[in-house]
């Protein structure tokens, strides 16, 4: 793609193989203490380097009065100093040759001309030296794998996150804390989660393609008040699809007043709202409004089962509620058309209080005999030709005489699937083939199988 700038490499960054803590603290529980005890709790295993000229050893080990007096090559960096004095902290890894460093303190573009003059600073250094640089005013970042911890989080004093194959890009530091506490509260495991901040050199975008291109990422999450570049995230939003990688994305500053906020958080020009909107959706990336929908997503995501089209099954035992996922399924552009009419009669004959079309609401009379659940669960996947099914059932199902019968039902019926000429859900890149196509696909499919004497359901 045409307008990117030479790539640049996150290696000493995200993977690095010494680290030093510039303002390190003996106390944990202070900025410069924090990613020193993270880093130590977590057992990573290269060499750490306190610098503090105060000290000679912080949190029991040797510490080094600066940068130039530490004795072994510096991947990288942290600052956790004053604004001035992180200018010439950076200044000083550069002259040192550290690879890359990550800048915690604030009072840089985001308080005026005064911190706009010395993150310009900042930014020279980061130019001349080849040196990356993450923040200044940022949170820092973790990996997962390597037992990396160089941030000042406090999410992280509730325990380190276990390790899996979500990665979070964000620019917020306090909402990226918010967003992986309340991942890892669902259950899932994180990879990487990295804070850009300022953005004076590292970006939203750069760091997107790197988690993209990670063979240990499945899915992505990000955040962003604003994108510096479009022709660097547009291909980092096609180096996820191209890899079958979900991005769900959530881009704040909708309105005036949210865009004069992000002015006052990171100095970050919002943006055009509509021009994000079709960017995202042009180029497979799911727009979130909340935490919490990008965390969902995420864990329906993690398996990384996708279907193959846009028609969608509901089954509930809500009236009200078919009527909600009904609705929803509306506004986002997807099919829930009606069983066929023999499926309904099928159904029909099983639940005689039920409303069989699509939403298809059994009632709870089933659940007085599991069997007739899965009965219906069955009928609806086989004969309805729906390429994906939600089910609701309240807190019924979550009762101790329903729950283990209802969840090894579940999983019996995990083994239907369409009949193998249909494209599966599997082998299709993300995100999937048109509605269109995926439809021309069916049409194709049941001709074939009447042709052959097979069942127009998809039977395996």
């Amino acid at each position: 793609m045409t307008g990117l700038p030479p790539a640049r490499s996150l290696d000493k960054l995200l993977r690095p193989n010494s680290i030093a803590i510039i303002g390190a603290s003996d106390e944990p529980s202070r900025i410069g203490g924090r990613p020193l005890a993270y880093l130590l709790a977590a057992g990573f295993r290269g060499p750490i380097y306190p610098v503090n000229s105060k000290r000679s050893t912080v949190q029991g080990l040797k510490a080094y009065p600066t940068i130039a007096a530490v004795p072994g090559a510096v991947d990288f960096a942290v600052i956790a100093v004053t604004a001035e004095q992180a200018v010439e902290a950076a200044r000083d890894c550069a002259a040192r040759g550290v690879g890359a460093a990550c800048i915690f303190s604030a009072g840089f573009a985001e308080v005026g001309p005064a911190g706009v003059a010395l993150q310009d600073r900042i930014a020279a250094i980061a130019r001349d030296s080849g040196m990356r640089i993450l923040g200044p005013n940022c949170l820092g970042l973790f990996n997962t794998e390597i037992g990396l911890y160089p941030t000042f989080s406090t999410t992280l004093d509730r325990g380190l996150p276990k390790p899996g194959r979500i990665s979070i890009v964000t620019q917020s530091g306090a909402f990226g804390s918010h967003l992986f506490f309340t991942a890892i509260g669902r259950g899932l495991g994180m990879r990487y989660w990295i804070t850009t901040g300022n953005e004076v050199d590292v970006d939203v975008a750069e760091c997107l393609h790197w988690v993209a291109e990670d063979p240990g990422t499945d899915v992505i999450m990000a955040y962003t008040e604003g994108v510096k570049h479009g022709p660097r995230f547009i291909a980092a939003l096609e180096a996820a699809r191209a890899r079958r990688k979900p991005v769900i994305f959530m881009k704040v500053g909708r309105s005036e007043l949210g865009a004069a906020a992000i002015s006052s958080h990171t100095a970050t020009l919002a943006g055009a709202d509509a021009i994000y909107d079709a960017v995202l959706r042009r180029h497979g990336a799911y727009r979130a409004r909340t935490a919490e929908e990008m965390v969902d997503i995420a864990y329906a995501a993690g398996r990384g089962i996708y279907p193959a089209s846009d028609r969608l099954g509901l089954i509930t035992i809500s009236g009200g509620v078919g009527a909600l996922m009904a609705d929803d399924a509306a506004e986002r552009g997807l099919q829930v058309p009606p069983l066929p009419e023999a499926a309904q009669r099928e159904l029909k004959a099983l639940v005689p209080f039920a409303s069989p079309r699509n939403p298809i609401d059994l009632t709870a009379q089933p659940f007085n005999d599991i069997k007739l659940v899965a009965r219906n669960l069955e009928i609806a996947l086989r004969e309805g030709g729906y390429d994906s099914l939600i089910a609701f059932f309240s807190s019924v199902a979550g009762s101790p005489a329903i729950a283990e019968p209802m969840r090894q039902a579940i999983r019996e019926l995990q083994s239907i699937r369409p009949c193998s000429k249909t494209p599966r859900a599997r082998s299709l890149p993300w995100p999937p083939s048109s509605p269109a196509a995926a439809r021309s696909d069916r049409r194709r499919c049941n001709r074939r199988c009447r042709s052959e004497g097979r069942a127009r359901s998809h039977r395996p």
